[in-house]
């Protein structure tokens, strides 16, 4: 019997209980710990359960399930023999072996060992082992199971694990997984073969581009072509049509999913594969817009070859990226045989490239003015990415009266600069490595650390000629002429001229770009309407690079060349952003502007001929810098709701981590913002990482011309620092809010004295008295004018013919 208490059977009631004698609470003795240690129990009211034994793989007397898995590294022809060596040797092998039956065989062939999810085999063999279908499995050697240490611990971890566990004999290691002694063996072993498989991977990446610097291109099968022999290819007749038609529809202006709904109606076979060993895969009759933009991107059909496009940068997972600055590409022309001509397929990568992001308009062209109020304007598409800097650039020139031949010389110039500059990296030398050097003194100490070269005349770099150059160079003879030809009478001493930009902007007309938009005020649709019965929800944009000008007018109708800049409901108008990514990231590029910020232009307005036109400077801006805080998760996640990534784009989402004060209003001198620097620096010492500063050390005349920089304000903001006279100098020159701040054109800064030449009222008037009266009217221009396309009538020639083929 129990020396304890018991209450009796739950039948009975609650019980009443008998609570031991209270001991003493404090810490055992030497002597208690020995006593309850070796006092003797009551052994008869113990019971062993002993487990059920392992089954011992080599115990003969033991029947054994067994599987083996065999693998061969590549899907050759020649490694056939070695796959079916292995499985004849593992029949005989296991059938020798007392106690050993043999239920199943798994098998991969052409598969790597760095990877499992490609591997069939290895992955059944997985599954049926959850199923307790065997008790062990063979494998030739470690490097079979696996090239990857963690992937082969995780098996072998995982066979261990199961209800019935399942150990893994390597032959020729002669180690089983079951025991655990053998652990650390096996990753050593897995280590070692892991090497060993990154150096065959180097091996054949050092192989590879080494053929490629020797133009030793490998064949490939690709839409269009077949293989006739070993390193051999030809033209497949038919994925040649198909392939002709493709291009021929695009160029005519055909989307990709017209020409893939077309390939689908006449039954157009995608390409067919012929493998080295004989075996033929069937395309299939399944074209989609993505299939047709492959076939339309791919450089094989032309006689190109650009190869290593692409590079793993992991030999475990086998994963490739994009090469984009990773190892060298190497293009090479007139490769092999000539299916579309290459011209053709240049103009074909250009519209691509100017129709990407859903443009479905076609091709557009350029328009200049010669004459007129907007001589020297060119006529933009907003929403295209056709033109480029030195497209508008080159438009300009012409359209202040450069002569095209002069444009193609320098065209020409341009063209062969680039000529020079590939034969130069190509005819590198390669340094000779002297294999003696000679030390004529044992006294070291007299040689220097580093190799101190004899100095050699640097010869300046030819300066790359470009369009954009062109126009630098015009405009900087045309400010200087028209500085030494401005007079002004006018006695301005003692008299200073103040900015718009300092006063409400409210009543005049403002445009705010971004990088792929741009959004007008209020006043600005207001202005252009005025006195017209109907307003005008269209306009177009008229750039100048020439004066850094964009030029606002009416449109009378809806065009690829113009925009929506407001929307109407129920008699009343609100204005809407634009999409003009086209402009916008040319106006980007040319004022030299960073992409997170926005920039606010006042403009002007005149008349001209009863039309009311709006005129904006783009050289004196309002810099907007968003504020607003995103995290890195906020990035993540805004790449799957697109409401959040529009809504993160129009706050300017900036990369780095933007800290500024809430502030609502913003007090100078020893306001928030000072305070906030100093709390931030109660604890911590921050230096300005430009000029090695401490904080409160910091003085404007350190910060010298970038005092009126947003990003150098910026830059202080986030570390909290200031500068010792605080932001006082920045009253009228700065709004700071709660998301953003906004900074004025540094050349307001010093508003005093006679600015009136430099101001753009006597810009514009400069501009409008150098124009001549005449019709403004755009011409036709840019590199779209005068192609030779095929039109709608030869691509339904070309079907006719192809049905006719079909047919018969």
């Amino acid at each position: 019997m129990s020396d304890f208490n018991r209450p009796g059977r739950l039948s009975g009631g609650l019980g009443s209980f008998q609570p031991r004698e209270s001991v003493s609470s404090g810490p055992e003795t030497y002597a208690e710990v020995v006593e309850r240690t070796m006092r003797e129990r009551d052994m008869s009211k113990v019971t062993v359960r002993k487990p059920t034994p392992e089954v011992n793989p080599f115990d003969t007397h033991n029947t054994v399930r067994v599987a083996v898995y065999c693998r061969v590294s590549s899907d050759k022809i020649s490694q056939t023999p070695s796959f079916y060596t292995q499985q004849k040797y593992y029949l005989k092998y296991v059938r020798s072996q007392k106690g050993k039956r043999l239920v199943v065989m798994y098998c991969d062939e052409g598969i790597s060992a760095t990877g499992i999810v490609k591997r069939t085999g290895l992955v059944s063999l997985l599954r049926d082992a959850e199923a307790g279908r065997f008790d062990m499995v063979i494998v030739k050697d470690l490097s079979r199971l696996s090239r990857n240490l963690m992937d082969c611990m995780r098996i072998i971890y995982k066979l261990r694990r199961l209800p019935h566990p399942v150990g893994i004999l390597f032959e020729e290691e002669k180690l089983y997984t079951l025991d655990a002694s053998n652990d650390f063996t096996l990753q050593i072993l897995a280590l070692i073969a892991q090497e060993e498989s990154h150096k065959k991977s180097d091996a054949v990446t050092r192989a590879q581009r080494m053929r490629y610097e020797m133009g030793n291109f490998m064949v490939f099968d690709v839409m269009g072509f077949r293989r006739v022999g070993v390193n051999k290819i030809d033209i497949n007749v038919e994925e040649a049509k198909t392939l002709r038609l493709i291009f021929m529809m695009y160029l005519a202006g055909c989307s990709p999913e017209m020409i893939a709904n077309v390939l689908n109606m006449l039954g157009r076979k995608k390409h067919t594969h012929y493998y080295v060993d004989g075996r033929v895969k069937e395309g299939e009759v399944n074209w989609t817009p993505d299939s047709v933009l492959n076939v339309l991107k791919n450089e094989k059909c032309c006689g190109d070859v650009d190869a290593q496009k692409t590079v793993t940068p992991s030999f475990l997972d086998h994963k490739a990226i994009a090469n984009i600055n990773s190892a060298p590409r190497y293009y090479a022309v007139d490769q092999h045989p000539v299916i579309i001509e290459p011209m053709d397929y240049y103009l074909t990568q250009k519209m691509l490239a100017a129709n990407r992001g859903g443009w479905k308009y076609g091709l557009q062209n350029l328009g200049i003015y010669e004459d007129g109020i907007f001589a020297g304007g060119i006529s933009s598409v907003p929403n295209w990415y056709g033109f480029g800097v030195e497209d508008y650039a080159r438009a300009c020139l012409r359209a202040y009266g450069i002569e095209e031949d002069v444009l193609k010389g320098i065209e020409q110039r341009i063209l062969e600069q680039e000529e020079q500059k590939k034969k130069k990296l190509q005819e590198t030398e390669p340094v000779e490595i002297p294999s003696t050097f000679e030390i004529d003194s044992d006294d070291y100490e007299n040689f220097p650390d580093e190799e101190v070269e004899e100095s050699k005349p640097v010869t300046a770099e030819p300066e790359k000629e470009s369009f954009e150059g062109w126009l630098k160079k015009v405009r900087e003879q045309q400010y200087s002429k028209n500085a030494r030809e401005q007079t002004d009478d006018t006695n301005a001493t003692g008299i200073e001229y103040s900015c718009a930009e300092l006063f409400s902007l409210n009543e005049k007309a403002c445009i705010t770009l971004d990088y792929r938009g741009a959004t007008f005020n209020k006043f600005s649709f207001t202005r252009m309407n005025e006195g017209v019965e109907a307003a005008f929800m269209q306009v177009e944009l008229v750039y100048n690079p020439m004066e850094q000008m964009l030029i606002v007018r009416r449109a009378a109708e809806t065009t690829p060349s113009t925009v929506n800049w407001a929307k109407e409901c129920d008699g009343k108008y609100t204005m809407k952003r634009c999409c003009t990514k086209g402009i916008s990231s040319v106006i980007y590029k040319t004022m030299g502007w960073n992409t997170d910020y926005k920039y606010k232009i006042v403009g002007r307005a005149f008349e001209y001929e009863g039309e009311t036109v709006l005129v904006f400077f783009l050289d004196r801006t309002i810099k907007s810098v968003p504020a607003k805080q995103y995290t890195k998760e906020d990035v993540e996640a805004s790449k799957k709701d697109k409401k959040k990534a529009k809504r993160m784009f129009m706050d300017g989402y900036l990369p780095d981590d933007i800290v500024l004060p809430d502030l609502d209003e913003f007090e100078l001198g020893d306001g928030p913002l000072a305070n906030q620097a100093k709390n931030m620096s109660s604890s911590v010492i921050y230096y300005d990482d430009r000029t090695d500063k401490e904080e409160g050390k910091l003085t404007l005349e350190d910060l010298g011309d970038e005092k009126y920089s947003a990003e150098r304000i910026r830059h202080l903001l986030q570390r909290g620092l200031s500068p010792q006279e605080g932001w006082s100098y920045l009253k009228g020159m700065a709004v700071i809010s709660k998301n953003r701040f906004k900074i004025f054109s540094e050349d307001l800064a010093d508003s005093f004295g006679d600015t009136r030449n430099n101001g753009r009222d006597a810009r514009l008037r400069r501009y409008m008295e150098s124009r001549k009266a005449g019709a403004s009217t755009a011409t036709p221009y840019g590199w779209t004018v005068g192609l030779d396309l095929p039109s709608m009538d030869t691509v339904n020639e070309a079907i006719e013919q192809l049905k006719q083929e079909m047919a018969g």
